[in-house]
């Protein structure tokens, strides 16, 4: 394309004037087009004039067969008009293209000469391809999931990225570009396909929904392709059954099937199933385990070999049931299983090996004789968490009892309710290695049986370290000094959070906490973090009271050194969890303003608010 430098414009006399300016030979001719015949000035001023002059003068007939002749030639000159500017656009357009080209050809040149990401070795490449997919969709390599009348399909190593939304029994399509964040790292290079599609571990975890396979086709070679990949690597699965139902399901049976033949290279299951459809499931999932595989690819080891399973989440909110139970007797062979969190759990199961188990969690019962013999076959256990207790003779009896009169765990962290307090739960056990306890206390009624716990802790000669009791109730004096008489046990905390309901029962607590008698003694005299939370505010009179009580109490446990300069001795940081705006604003410039010295000397004082 050869190019003239000259700009073009209107003169006064109303032709096209061309100048300087950056325009090919061709867009210079059509503008000459443009101008035959010249524009008549004289004729166009005069109608002007005679519009200014008013509307009733005579027009004669010379000056309007000029008029006449002028409009008869209009259409075609803005046709001409309307031709060029479309080619000029076009060739605009295609000046932009040229440039974006040549932009991209830059940018190209740049990335092969300096990019530093083209430096690095292949292990830092699949580090970072590794990181950067346990970043995308909630960790997961491939996304089959539901969310209410959506299904997602993201796999960030390809280039499919497919939001489907059911609406009115149509299926609507979100392209992939929507969403910049989800990758493509096999579709860059060749050299990155060929790391991404030789690293199993960016394909071995996996979210899966039936409900996905069962309305979109293609879900289903995405998940053999994610499999294949895979390799002989550890899986992590999520199974989401949410909205499971018993509709024939034939590619979901499939994937299930193929997921099970390979049941011993399991590392992680989350199986996330409603309260409504967690019977069928269960069923289904039985039938599934017992019969033989029947996936690709075909492995010699029968269904329900979990023996690279390291932690296994149950759905949530579930009673226990004989489904539940005939689930749980398949994993039989866990001889790794070193995390478990769950809903209900009763001891009667005995085939299930936990011995290497170091978390369990229950968010609803533990059904049995006693923690005692829950935690005499779990003997690696390191954290507990149980929300209930539920007693029975119903099982075998564990041997507990043969040569000793209780059992010693190696437990260190406990998380209880008060409705796990009865005094057939503590039975037969010591924690002497316990060093972190919570409990939540949902009734005033409750705290008669924290004399259980507390004798058992104190039988164990346990050296806690770390105290959260949140109470849910209103507390009467008696409950009160129940509370005292617990905390006053252990000497040795250095970290307590109490969660109250009032301002006057967190009064109660800071008054406590300051020195008594002569010599002065102190409640919990090594702590070093207090936390305190309320809920409700009694008073509105009250805070300032509160706020002098719980600045006297700190003061008293950081004593200034003789040298008059601020140094930590004793208390380290102070937590006050507030509900109301009135109250936060009150302790957050009171307490800040008194403690200052300590604050320069090291005290962490941290006023929050839980208002919205």
């Amino acid at each position: 394309m050869a190019f003239s430098i000259m700009e073009v414009t209107l003169n006064t006399n109303g032709h096209l004037r061309a100048s300087p300016s950056v325009l090919c030979t061709n867009c210079v001719a059509k503008f000459d087009n443009l101008t035959h015949p010249p524009i008549d000035a004289g004729f166009h001023h005069s109608i002007r004039s005679r519009l200014r002059d008013g509307f009733n003068l005579s027009i004669f007939f010379s000056e309007l067969s000029k008029v006449n002749a002028f409009l008869a030639d209009v259409p075609d000159s803005l046709s001409g008009y309307d031709q060029a500017i479309k080619e000029m656009e076009q060739m605009l357009q295609s000046l932009k293209f040229a440039r974006e080209d040549l932009c991209r050809r830059s940018d190209n040149a740049l990335s092969l000469s300096t990019a530093p990401i083209r430096k690095l070795p292949p292990e830092v490449l699949e580090e970072i391809f590794a990181s950067y997919v346990s970043s995308a969709d909630e960790g997961f390599a491939l996304s089959l999931r539901r969310n209410g009348r959506r299904n997602y399909i993201s796999c960030p190593t390809l280039k499919y990225v497919l939001i489907v939304m059911i609406r009115s029994e149509k299926l609507l399509i979100i392209p992939s570009s929507v969403y910049p964040l989800h990758s493509r790292l096999s579709w860059v290079c060749s050299f990155w396909r060929s790391i991404v599609t030789d690293l199993p571990k960016l394909w071995s975890s996996m979210r899966l929904s039936p409900q996905v396979f069962l309305c979109q086709t293609g879900a289903f070679p995405i998940f053999l392709k994610y499999f294949h990949y895979s390799g002989d690597t550890p899986l992590d699965i999520h199974f989401d059954g949410s909205s499971f139902d018993s509709t024939p399901n034939p590619r979901a049976d499939k994937a299930m099937d193929i997921l099970l033949d390979n049941s011993m290279r399991w590392r992680s299951a989350v199986l996330s199933i409603s309260t409504s459809s967690v019977k069928d499931w269960f069923s289904a999932a039985a039938r599934q385990i017992t019969r033989s595989g029947s996936g690709y690819p075909t492995n010699k080891s029968h269904p329900g070999d979990f023996s690279s399973l390291v932690r296994l989440d149950m759905p949530q909110g579930l009673s226990w049931t004989d489904e539940l139970s005939g689930f749980f007797r398949h994993f039989s062979s866990c001889p790794r299983l070193e995390s478990y969190h769950g809903s209900s759990f009763s001891l009667a199961v005995e085939d299930i090996d936990f011995s290497h188990v170091k978390e369990f969690s229950l968010t609803s019962s533990l059904i049995g004789k006693s923690f005692g013999h829950l935690l005499y076959r779990l003997p690696a256990l390191e954290s507990l968490s149980v929300a209930n207790f539920e007693f029975t003779e119903d099982g075998t009896d564990v041997l507990l009892l043969q040569d000793a009169t209780h059992y010693t765990s190696s437990l260190s962290k406990l998380k209880v309710t008060s409705r796990t307090l009865q005094a057939e739960a503590w039975r037969f056990v010591r924690l002497p290695l316990l060093t972190e306890l919570h409990i939540s206390i949902a009734s005033a009624d409750h705290f008669e049986h924290l004399i259980h716990l507390s004798s058992v802790l104190l039988e164990s000669q346990c050296q806690l370290q770390t105290l959260q009791i949140s109470i849910f109730c209103f507390m009467e004096q008696q409950q009160q000094q129940v509370l005292l008489d617990f905390i006053a046990l252990h000497s040795s905390l250095a970290h307590l959070a109490v969660i109250f309901q009032s301002d006057e029962e967190a009064q109660f607590l800071v008054d406590n906490m300051h020195p008594k008698g002569d010599p002065p003694t102190f409640l919990a005299p090594n702590l070093r973090t207090l936390e305190i939370q309320w809920t409700v505010h009694l008073f509105h009179d009250f805070d300032q009271t509160l706020c002098s009580s719980v600045c006297e109490m700190v003061k008293s446990r950081c004593p200034p050194p003789a040298s008059g300069n601020p140094e930590l001795t004793g208390l380290e940081s102070l937590t006050l969890v507030l509900s109301d705006q009135d109250s936060y604003d009150t302790f957050s410039s009171f307490v800040h303003g008194q403690l200052l010295r300590l604050e320069e000397g090291g005290l962490t004082v941290n006023i929050q608010s839980d208002f919205e």
